[in-house]
């Protein structure tokens, strides 16, 4: 039986501690002693969607710890003691694309859809110049991780890391219900940067003219908002995180990535991976055809793939708990 769990999320972006926060929610419902490691800015983004009475479960740290994505912003001036020791001394660690914590806890096991050893890795393969002393460090820490709960849709094909693999569907957040009640604006289109505010995404001259000459109203606003503003639009066009991505699938909302975005996104392992999977599963309108009617038939194609490759919180965290139990030492 698991009686409790330190949840870590690594620093970069938004859907990295958005997924452990749910998780955290679901441990704390079901009785289980949870507590979970976030930066500030990911505090501050997800701290409406813990209850009040819980705050002093969740700690907040900017501090390097490990390998982590190019867009982290880290200090090593804090005080990191009080934090490596809870880890240390954790029954269990659930981490969320980061493998840090393994270092200091034998009952590690990692949650996400890509680990950041494969993602570096891919990068220095084409050349890209990364400390060797760094890859070294984490390609060593495979062994201390139990088991890896990796995307069965999103996840990267092959680690350079890990083996033992269960493959997860994604989560339905207790909120997603939501969408069903949500006023949908059919000519309401959102450019939806992500977290990580990369600049040449603001730079969709070309894409949004004919969009909007075609009678589409432009936003920038990111997918959160969707449940502040109770509000859904018809497209989404945006930087293809994980975290975008999903809350258009729970909500049934076309995504585009527009094709004069810059050479970036095809050259990160992460995002031409998602572009990939969307590709596949027939779910990228092309932006020469958008239009309101051509919007509604992607929302069922959307509505299908989320219903046949997503499950409940309850259900989602019950298989973790019960796989853990199992492979833990």
């Amino acid at each position: 039986m698991i009686r409790s769990a330190f949840l870590v999320a690594s620093a970069n972006g938004l859907g990295h501690a958005r997924r452990l926060f749910y998780l955290h929610n679901e441990f704390l419902r079901q009785g289980i002693k949870s507590e979970i490691l976030v930066n500030s800015f990911q505090y501050d983004k997800c701290r409406s969607e813990i209850p009040k009475e819980e705050l002093d479960t969740v700690l907040v740290s900017n501090s390097k710890f490990g390998l982590d994505g190019p867009h982290a912003n880290f200090s090593d001036l804090e005080d990191k003691t009080s934090i490596l020791k809870k880890i240390q001394n954790a029954e269990n660690v659930l981490s969320d694309n980061t493998i840090w914590p393994a270092s200091l806890n034998d009952n590690s096991f990692v949650h996400g859809h890509f680990m950041w050893i494969d993602y570096w890795r891919s990068l220095v393969d084409s050349g890209m110049v990364l400390p060797p002393t760094e890859l070294c460090f984490e390609e060593n820490l495979g062994k201390n991780v139990r088991a890896w709960f990796g995307s069965r849709v999103f996840g990267f094909s092959k680690s350079n890391l890990v083996d033992d693999v269960t493959h997860m569907p994604l989560i339905r957040y207790p909120n997603d219900k939501n969408f069903e009640s949500y006023k949908r604006n059919w000519q309401e289109i959102w450019v939806s940067v992500g977290t990580t505010k990369d600049k040449d995404f603001l730079n969709f001259d070309s894409t949004l003219k004919f969009l909007v000459e075609s009678g589409f109203k432009i936003h920038f606003r990111e997918t959160k908002l969707m449940h502040d503003l109770k509000v859904l639009p018809g497209l989404v066009i945006g930087r293809p995180g994980l975290g975008t991505i999903r809350d258009c699938l729970a909500s049934a909302t076309a995504f585009l990535t527009p094709p004069n975005s810059n050479q970036q996104q095809l050259n990160d392992p992460e995002l031409s991976n998602n572009l990939e999977v969307l590709s596949k599963a027939g779910l990228l309108p092309c932006v020469g055809s958008i239009d309101v009617w051509t919007l509604t038939q992607y929302s069922l194609i959307y509505q299908n793939f989320w219903l046949e490759n997503s499950c409940p919180i309850s259900e989602y965290s019950n298989r973790i708990l019960q796989l853990i139990s199992e492979k833990r030492k």
